[in-house]
């Protein structure tokens, strides 16, 4: 049994986990409703009900983690998650598969895990953004290699393998987290009393407020894009799916970027200032493509270049956020970082229906600027809370 922290290669196992059992089964719904012989939007229930389970998974195991321990919690989620990946392989009703299908969403648990314990073993929250930035950045790719992989998987060996890998992936998680994750939690159990008033005084904390209102609408705006762009990609600009997903990559390139710089500016600049240019650039590079749109361009390459920005505009504010919630009580950090993975996911998922909601039918591209644009200045606000907040502590106010 490990008695040593985790290295960063275990960390980045369990963060790209959920991604990945995410993702790689995308390419092969089709395939799976010819398989359960039901209409594609019965089979979909596998994506949107994941999410949904996913935000209320993480209100359980981050807080969890601060009871027993983030060893004791990852090993059991990686145990859930083989068995439910082995329930999958062998369902032979959909009714069935759902059942394991929805089990696999403890998987989620990984990034809110790796990121607690990233906290428990650094000395200040700008180390945590830089180490949590390392394993956001790498996490990126998980988003546009696990579709390639599930559809070769599916076209080769049939959906079912692509559940098989899953498992695997749950067996490299399980052994990783058992050789090599010691337990990082520094303090003792929390009692269930006080995990409840561990969520009572994050809640009532306006730092957690910030962080969370922050990187809630930075995602919404990424999860805004991902809704509208295949819609605008097929009705509009009449692309080949292969097309749109070189669209939709552009993002999680950006993304990398802006991870890549957060990693270096963390040990010079405050977390805040970090967010702070990430709104920046955010707002910059939408109203840069809604000039491109006003100026008439059609040439859809042309259009969405600006929006890899977007994506580094992430990548300099998803890492600090993260990092700045859980060092707001480090005993709580399993708590606050379910708490705030909870509460993304939500928006983002809100996000995203409403997206699809105000483009069905007739989508235009100014549309899907608008939604976006609001994110992005929503995300500002809660920078500028914290900034105000910092400056207020300054000045002796609070």
């Amino acid at each position: 049994m490990a008695k040593s922290p985790p290295q960063l290669a275990t960390l980045i196992l369990m963060a790209i986990w959920g991604v990945l059992s995410l993702n790689m089964f995308l390419p092969a719904l089709p395939s799976m409703a010819d398989s359960f012989q039901i209409s594609y939007a019965t089979v979909s229930l596998a994506v949107s009900g994941y999410m949904y389970l996913t935000g209320a998974l993480l209100l359980v195991i981050g807080p969890l983690s601060d009871i027993i321990g983030r060893r004791r919690t990852s090993l059991a989620a990686a145990s859930i998650f083989v068995v439910a990946s082995v329930g999958a392989i062998l369902a032979t009703r959909f009714d069935v598969f759902m059942v394991f299908r929805l089990l696999q969403g403890v998987a989620v648990g990984g990034f809110s895990l790796s990121q607690a314990a990233i906290r428990d073993t650094t000395d200040s929250q700008e180390q945590a953004a830089s180490r949590i930035a390392i394993v956001a950045m790498v996490m990126a790719i998980g988003p546009m290699l696990a579709p390639m992989v599930g559809g070769f998987l599916d076209v080769q060996f049939g959906w079912r393998a692509i559940f098989v890998a899953l498992c695997l992936l749950g067996l490299a998680v399980l052994g990783f987290c058992y050789f090599d994750m010691g337990e990082t939690r520094r303090d003792g159990a929390l009692s269930f009393s006080e995990r409840v008033q561990g969520y009572r005084s994050l809640l009532a904390t306006p730092q957690f407020w910030g962080f969370a209102v922050t990187q809630a609408f930075a995602l919404g705006m990424f999860f805004a894009f991902l809704t509208g762009m295949p819609l605008l990609g097929q009705q509009v600009f009449k692309l080949e799916p292969s097309q749109v997903g070189l669209l939709l990559g552009m993002l999680p390139l950006g993304y990398i970027a802006g991870n890549f710089y957060t990693t270096r500016k963390t040990r010079t600049l405050d977390l805040v200032t970090i967010m702070e240019r990430g709104r920046l650039v955010g707002l910059g590079s939408i109203l840069a493509t809604m000039a491109v749109v006003a100026l008439g361009v059609t040439n859809p390459w042309i259009i969405f270049a600006p929006l890899v920005f977007c994506g580094a505009a992430n990548g300099l504010t998803m890492a600090p956020s993260n990092a700045g919630a859980v060092s707001i009580n480090p005993r709580l950090a399993g708590t606050a970082a379910g708490l705030m993975g909870a509460m993304s996911t939500a928006t983002g998922a809100s996000i995203a229906s409403l997206t699809a909601w105000l483009m069905a039918g007739s989508p235009t591209t100014m549309t899907l600027l608008v939604i976006m644009l609001v994110c992005v200045v929503l995300s500002g606000v809660g920078v500028q809370i914290l900034r105000w907040l910092q400056r207020s502590a300054a000045l002796g106010v609070l």
